[in-house]
């Protein structure tokens, strides 16, 4: 750490820098596409299976190429290639504003799936190499960004589009995209090593880092060699966290949800924005709270909390109230996918190998995601409702609680 009247850490201008990426890729640009998605329905009149093929293509893209982009942005030139992915990103969103034939969203998708491919991996694994000390806290609240701003901008959103119009609210949505994507981009770096520094809080002694990281002791620690050579531990990681992280593709419907049951779009925005809140309160907390009780004592808490949430979409439906409450609980799933995967294979597998892992997971996730994107609205399309889709995940919630808790008996 700094000594007291010295400048700040580099590590925290690194820090600002992907909080404003976080929050332009998947709290404006990422999270509030649902809502811009219903409006284009009702007015070219698409079917909500047709247009969420976007979400299948745009995953499938991500899964592709999330490898390649991760090793390139760890390469020599980290800034050029955050900032040409950042552009790819904006542009395909800015697109859309000329759009009327599906095919053109299509096209799009694929572009824009490029653009985001590297953004889970390279934000928590940039941020355990400038943090020594606390890096659960600092990859949670990186990570909550996005929560923030899609709680504050998915209202605005809906306000937009009521009185400008979809297609002005794309433009608004892609310049945002270019001040919090984009600029920040001439910020950051892979490493403090490249910079000439060293990582904030190296000085701390090995075991505190080791604690503030995982939430582990020393004790635990003796077993991580293990549980690293052991495939099944890979396995079952992967079924808690790509299946429950495949749960994220369920936001996008929320506003077509509020609408199947009898509710206004508006009242889809807030579901949306309750999600968001729930979103800031999953990826913080976690992180903050691993830091004291462990990644899997913290993630079964919250997973918990997410089965709650989907229980209450199910049964809830005829209170607004019950609805929001549910949503703010369903929320919490996306830091099943961000800010989970990063500690629970650093504390499985280490530094050295947690980055592959994590690549590894989330072009699984990208990959299934691809097919759910477009499978939930196809289900509602054939069915009329999406209780089959929101029990299914008040199930996958509580199996990944069972499997947190099989590796937590693991490691100790």
């Amino acid at each position: 750490m700094n000594p007291a009247g010295k400048k700040p850490h580099r590590a925290f201008v690194v820090l600002i820098a992907l909080m404003m990426i976080q929050a332009g890729v998947m709290g404006v640009l990422y999270n509030c596409c649902g809502i811009v998605f219903t409006a284009i329905i009702d007015d070219l009149g698409f079917g909500a299976g047709d247009l969420s093929v976007y979400y299948m293509i745009r995953s499938f893209a991500t899964a592709i190429f999330v490898g390649l982009t991760t090793k390139l942005y760890f390469g020599r030139h980290t800034r050029l290639v955050m900032g040409l992915l950042g552009v790819l990103y904006v542009g395909a969103f800015a697109s859309m504003s000329l759009f009327s034939e599906l095919w053109q969203w299509y096209i799009a998708a694929a572009i824009g799936g490029i653009g985001m491919s590297c953004t889970l991996v390279v934000i928590p694994a940039t941020l355990n190499n400038w943090f020594k000390i606390k890096n659960g806290l600092m990859i949670g609240l990186t990570m909550s960004s996005s929560g923030v701003m899609g709680a504050v901008f998915s209202p605005l959103c809906s306000a937009l589009i009521e009185s400008f119009g979809w297609r002005s609210t794309v433009l608004i949505m892609a310049g945002i995209g270019v001040v919090l994507i984009i600029l920040p981009c001439i910020f950051i770096a892979s490493t403090p090593e490249s910079c000439g520094l060293r990582p904030y809080g190296e000085d701390s002694s090995a075991s505190n880092e080791a604690c503030s990281a995982t939430g582990s002791s020393a004790d635990e620690a003796s077993s991580q060699t293990s549980m690293a050579a052991s495939p099944l531990i890979y396995v079952l990681s992967l079924v808690a966290l790509v299946g429950t992280s495949s749960l994220i593709q369920f936001n996008a419907q929320l506003p077509v949800y509020a609408q199947s049951i009898g509710y206004t779009l508006s009242a889809g925005a807030m579901l949306t924005s309750c999600s968001m809140v729930g979103n800031l309160i999953g990826k913080l907390g976690l992180g903050a709270l691993s830091d004291r009780i462990g990644i899997y004592k913290a993630g079964a808490l919250f997973l918990l909390a997410v089965g709650a949430g989907m229980l209450g979409l199910l049964f809830g439906q005829g209170s607004l109230m019950i609805l929001y409450v549910s949503s703010l609980l369903y929320g919490i799933v996306y830091c099943a996918n961000t800010t989970m995967p990063s500690l629970l294979y650093l504390d499985i597998y280490g530094k050295q190998g947690s980055q592959g892992r994590v690549s590894s997971m989330q072009a699984i996730y990208n990959a299934i995601a691809a097919v759910l994107s477009a499978g939930f609205p196809y289900i509602y399309d054939w069915t009329g409702t999406f209780n089959g889709v929101i029990a299914f995940g008040a199930i996958i919630s509580f199996m990944a609680v069972a499997i947190l808790m099989w590796l937590r008996s693991r490691r100790a």
